[in-house]
């Protein structure tokens, strides 16, 4: 029941066609390329990952080439009496401890962790409303095939009534309702357009490209079975992002905790030259010094507690947020369920409700024919038989999407 139409134009969209017909894999790689959430979140694994750079160079050895001038011509200041002195050094600090440093680092990598995932959640939130929407069109278009065949067999209809009228054999009022059924049935088709190219513009701004091709009938969606929970926790980048912003959380409290009670220790190397030296020595000479600096935090006036408590409140804001996501995803994998066995049955019912319908439409002709049924008898099986059609269509699309959604929610790649 997926039959794809022939090329629809949307209105008001001037820019060349995606493709002349649309694959759902065609429009979910358009979306990835084109959607502005999906640029944002790739923007932010390259922040995070220029935040680990950052951090990762502080335990590289820092090199600085300090240069000075002082210029001693001032004859109130006996000190200062003397040519001028210039000096040139070369310092050098290499980072040995630093409990910081080390856990402010291991936030980096657990930050750029999340930001992926966060790209990986990003590409399925636009997976999902491609998929929502490509259907959404689907059914619009299988909607507008039924009405427009229906159409066809009423305008059959109507002139098989203005035959009979004109050869004595019919009734004014026959024809009248006939021609008011097929009046009926056009209205319905002009909704049905309406709404194809609805959902079509709706399809183009996930795209980025007008989604004006004939689509095609997506794959199956894929299976899922097991402990859909579990499998949710294991594969779904959302929840994995919320474990790593958990873990960044964490060594952010340990930088706190580290920076107020734990010393920070690093040989430091010094080389240069004084165009001056010490008395006695001879203008020019070169010179080094070398020593260990150990900083030890004491007092900071409450700021190192008050960061303290402050990584503390984030770390706990994480785990609410992580046990919150779980529950919601728990939440929604049940709403799955329901809502694709409720399109199971809704579909297995439309199909009865069309073989009804069929037989019905097949006796009332029958009927007429011997004269036992009024034409308008045969209007309306005409018509019931045409909404059974289009709810056994749009039962079946409701299924196929119900059993994407669950996919989705499992953590499923969709195709």
């Amino acid at each position: 029941m997926l039959a794809a139409l022939a090329t629809t134009v949307v209105a008001g969209l001037s820019t060349p066609c995606a493709s002349a017909s649309l694959t759902l894999a065609r429009a979910l790689s358009l979306a990835q390329a084109n959607a502005p959430t999906y640029a944002a979140a790739r923007a932010r694994v390259r922040q995070a990952q220029a935040v680990v750079a950052e951090h990762g160079a502080a335990w590289r050895p820092t090199v600085s080439l300090p240069i000075g001038y002082v210029h001693n011509d001032d004859g109130r200041f006996v000190a200062l009496n003397g040519p001028d002195e210039y000096t040139l050094q070369a310092a050098v600090h290499i980072p040995i401890l630093d409990p910081a440093r080390n856990a402010a680092y291991r936030s980096a990598v657990a930050q750029l962790k999340s930001a992926r995932f966060g790209l990986a959640q990003a590409g399925r939130a636009v997976d999902l409303a491609v998929v929502q929407a490509y259907f959404a069109v689907l059914e619009s278009q299988e909607a507008l095939a039924v009405e427009r065949a229906g159409l066809k067999t009423l305008q059959d209809e109507a002139t098989a009534a203005q035959r009979r009228f004109s050869q004595g054999a019919g009734s004014r009022l026959d024809l009248d309702r006939a021609r008011f059924a097929a009046t009926q049935q056009q209205a319905a088709v002009i909704v049905s357009q309406a709404s194809v190219e609805t959902t079509r513009r709706r399809l183009s701004s996930l795209l980025g490209v007008p989604a004006c091709g004939a689509l095609t009938p997506p794959p199956a969606p894929p299976t899922v079975s097991g402990n859909l929970a579990a499998l949710a926790s294991s594969r779904r980048p959302g929840i994995q992002a919320a474990d790593a912003d958990v873990q960044a959380a964490k060594a952010d409290l340990q930088a706190a905790e580290a920076a107020r009670h734990w010393p920070a220790i690093g040989p430091d190397l010094m080389a240069g030259w004084d165009s001056n030296g010490p008395p006695g020595s001879v203008p020019g000479q070169l010179g080094w010094a070398a020593g260990i600096s150990v900083s030890v935090p004491i007092y900071s006036g409450g700021a190192g507690a008050a960061r303290v408590e402050e990584a503390r409140q984030a770390e706990a804001i994480q785990q609410a947020n992580r046990q919150a996501l779980s529950s919601h995803v728990d939440l929604a994998l049940g709403d799955d369920r329901v809502a694709a066995s409720a399109a199971g049955a809704q579909e297995r019912l439309a199909t009865q409700q069309v073989k009804l319908a069929q037989e019905e439409l097949k006796m009332s002709r029958f009927g007429f024919g011997q004269g036992s049924v009024p034409l308008i008898e045969v209007l309306r099986t005409e018509q019931a038989a045409i909404g059974a059609a289009a709810s056994l269509a749009s039962a079946h699309l409701d299924l196929e999407l119900s059993r994407y959604r669950l996919a989705w929610d499992v953590g499923v790649q969709l195709p």
